[in-house]
C-alpha cells in the first residue's frame, strides 16, 4: 500500500499547487535552527495578517523569494511544512521544517530576511493514513483487513429486529445494520 499513499500523495499535492487560490503573505525569520536533517524557521505573523491567512499545524507552504511565487518558476523556492503555531506577544509565532538539502534558498533563510510563503495544501489526512499503514502490523484485525472479507450476515428473530425499530426509531434495514454490528466479532462499517 505504501506506494499507492505516496502516489496519491503526491497527486494530491499537485492538483493542490495546480488549482492554489491561496494569496502569497509575506514572511520574516525570526529564528533558524538544525533538527536532525531539517531546517527549523520561526517567523512572526501579526494577527492583522493572520485573519487572511489560516495557518495550520500540517500546512505545507511555498516559500519564495517572488511575491509571487507560483507565478515565477525561475526564482529560488523550497517546500515547507508547519511543525507548530502558537500565540505569542499578541501575535502568531510559526515554526516551520524544510529539508536542509532545499538548494540555494537556505542561504537566505537567516534572522531578519524577508520572504514570501503561500499555502499549498495539508498534510494532515496523509499522515494519519501513513500512520494507519505504519502501525497495521500490530492490530489483532490486520489480516480481516487486508483480506476485506465480509463478516456473514447473521439472522435475528422478528422480535429483536422490531424492538431496536421502535428503540431507536429505525426502520428495518437500519436496525439488522446495528444487531449485526453488536453481534460481530470483527470490525464493521455501516454505509449510509
Amino acid at each position: 500500500f505504501m506506494p499507492l499513499l505516496i502516489y496519491e500523495a503526491w497527486r494530491s499535492f499537485v492538483t493542490a499547487k495546480d488549482e492554489c487560490t491561496a494569496k502569497p503573505f509575506d514572511i520574516k525569520v525570526a529564528n533558524r535552527m538544525s533538527v536532525d536533517k531539517f531546517i527549523e524557521v520561526s517567523t512572526v505573523v501579526p494577527l492583522s495578517q493572520r485573519k487572511d491567512n489560516f495557518l495550520a499545524e500540517g500546512d505545507i507552504m511555498l516559500f519564495s523569494l517572488a511575491n509571487k511565487p507560483l507565478e515565477m518558476p525561475e526564482e529560488q523556492h523550497c517546500l515547507a511544512r508547519i511543525w507548530k503555531t502558537q500565540f505569542k506577544n499578541g501575535s502568531l509565532e510559526v515554526s516551520y521544517r524544510l529539508s536542509g538539502r532545499a538548494g540555494p534558498i537556505l542561504s537566505c533563510l537567516v534572522p531578519q530576511a524577508e520572504l514570501y510563503a503561500v499555502k499549498i495544501t495539508n498534510m494532515t489526512t496523509v499522515e494519519r493514513e501513513y500512520a494507519s499503514l505504519e502501525s497495521l502490523q500490530y492490530y489483532d484485525l490486520m489480516p480481516e483487513i487486508l483480506e476485506a472479507k465480509p463478516s456473514p450476515m447473521l439472522k435475528f428473530s422478528d422480535d429483536a429486529v422490531k424492538k431496536v425499530m421502535v428503540n431507536y426509531h429505525l426502520n428495518p434495514g437500519q436496525a439488522k445494520a446495528i444487531l449485526n454490528a453488536k453481534e460481530n466479532d470483527a470490525f464493521t462499517l455501516i454505509q449510509g
